[in-house]
């Protein structure tokens, strides 16, 4: 009699995820619960949630991968990754309210005021319940001159002599960073290190999938410049704040974002006739858009999937994401960090409130021709400032605050998280201009938490409780230590 060998299911048998317990039946899992998975490294069943596929690497779980990152970053230097933020063009809202702008700052001769307002305001209804905006003629403008700034600046770097040698773009030198060691050529290595970064991978593009941001990634970054594919992801939209903000609302899915960019398209005939091979919408298959105003929580969410899909799924050196001035502001809110000698650094509470940082003055832009290493604008450090996520300019001293007691005391111990470099702080302030780039310099890390005791955003570094000196060890975590602006971009107001 023969017996026949035991039939073994995929994945060990287990219908369960072994990290979170999720449901994952076989075959029907990922109908009725979630896709079933194998970590290639452990052997566990896993689900979506827990898993990861690097873009050049095999599935596995958070936590090999994790394991994984960890065990790099202890061997050597840490792990550095950059991410280039590019805002879409000028869009057609953007063009109505720029007009409005422009008729308040300026007094028109042989136009009464309210002749401009009436006729502004007859433009904005116009569009105001449109939804998805393509971008304006000014936006065709805008990211040809992007275009033209790169290749000049692909052509200077081809002609620099090799690494270790002077360059002639850099025989007047630069200013340093808070983040060199304050010599021009630590600055200038740092400024090269970022082009390189952009210019030597022609890698995948990602996108937001409104329709101003497709049409600017295809037109600033087209096929025949070398540039990749563009994959849309939907939690890389514009924040969705207020209800009259209907240009963050989408009207497609899947393929037919593609064929409405093609047919609202301003550019010259035939400028997006090969968008469609182009675009990959797998992740906005479906509704991808939020009819109501996104609460802070939802806000957070995307935030946090949109890293990690640009940090961690993500297996390149360095990534490029079209997106919008709000979303770029949030995620340098949210990720940007404070040096680790700037995290205590403060005034004494009897010194007064920390002041206000959006009262700092701006940075000038480098000098220099466009497409040259001096010609692309940088962020200017003026030492360390004060770094608060939401900065009040009406946050003032108050007698009734109910802070006098705290006051009267010299010898108080309570003092405030106050420092940050410039680089990053200006960009959580300020918008980034139409078609500008800002690069971040991501480090992979493992974050130590200071345990002070705390209220209200005030630690007392004095406190004797043996807790005070006590630190935390996290799982490693993906933040931006570093930013640039490039390609003569500049933030506003």
């Amino acid at each position: 009699m023969v017996v026949s060998a035991p039939m073994v299911l995929p994945c060990k048998g287990c219908w369960h995820c072994e990290l979170c317990g999720q449901m994952t039946p076989p075959i029907v899992g990922s109908l009725i619960a979630g896709a079933r998975h194998r970590c290639r490294s452990c052997e566990r069943t896993v689900c979506d949630n827990c898993s990861i596929v690097p873009l050049k690497g095999v599935r596995t779980c958070r936590t090999c991968y994790l394991q994984l990152d960890t065990e790099k970053a202890s061997t050597g230097s840490p792990r550095e990754k950059y991410v280039f933020l590019l805002r879409h063009a000028q869009s057609t809202w953007n063009q109505n309210v720029e007009l409005v702008n422009t008729f308040r700052r300026c007094s028109l001769q042989g136009f009464s005021a309210k002749d401009v307002f009436c006729r502004a305001a007859v433009l904005m209804a116009r569009e105001a319940w449109n939804k998805d905006h393509p971008i304006s003629q000014e936006g065709v403008r805008q990211t040809g001159e992007l275009r033209r700034k790169i290749a000049e600046a692909e052509n200077s770097r081809r002609q620099q002599p090799p690494t270790g040698s002077p360059r002639p773009d850099h025989a007047q030198g630069g200013s340093c960073s808070s983040s060199s060691s304050g010599c021009p050529d630590t600055e200038q290595e740092r400024v090269r290190r970022y082009y390189d970064n952009f210019l030597s991978r022609r890698q995948l593009v990602y996108c937001s999938p409104l329709l101003r941001a497709l049409q600017t990634a295809h037109l600033a970054l087209p096929e025949e410049d070398g540039w990749g594919a563009i994959k849309l992801l939907k939690d890389a939209r514009e924040r969705f704040s207020f209800v009259f903000e209907r240009d963050c609302i989408g009207t497609d899915v899947g393929a037919q974002i593609v064929e409405r960019a093609m047919q609202m398209g301003q550019g010259p005939p035939g400028s997006l006739h090969r968008l469609q091979h182009r675009v990959d919408a797998t992740d906005c298959a479906q509704k991808w858009w939020s009819d109501e105003p996104e609460t802070e929580a939802e806000v957070e969410a995307r935030l946090e999937a949109l890293w990690r899909r640009l940090l961690v799924e993500d297996g390149d050196d360095s990534c490029v994401l079209v997106t919008h001035s709000n979303l770029i502001k949030a995620l340098v809110m949210r990720f940007g960090e404070v040096e680790d000698g700037d995290q205590l650094r403060g005034r004494r509470r009897g010194g007064g409130r920390p002041r206000d940082p959006s009262g700092d003055s701006e940075a000038e832009p480098m000098p220099g021709p466009a497409g040259t290493w001096e010609g692309n604008n940088r962020l200017q450090p003026d030492g360390p400032t004060g770094l608060h996520p939401n900065p009040d300019p009406d946050d003032e001293d108050d007698p009734d605050s109910g802070s006098t007691d705290a006051e009267s005391e010299p010898s108080a111990a309570w003092q405030v998280v106050d420092g940050g470099p410039e680089a990053l702080r200006r960009p959580k302030l300020e918008r980034l201009q139409n078609c500008g780039v800002l690069g971040l310099r991501c480090v992979l890390e493992a974050p130590r938490q200071d345990l002070y005791p705390e209220v209200d955003g005030w630690v007392d570094v004095d406190s004797p409780a043996p807790v005070a000196a006590a630190r935390c060890a996290a799982e490693p975590r993906w933040v931006a230590k570093d930013a640039l602006l490039m390609f003569d971009s500049v933030l506003v107001k």
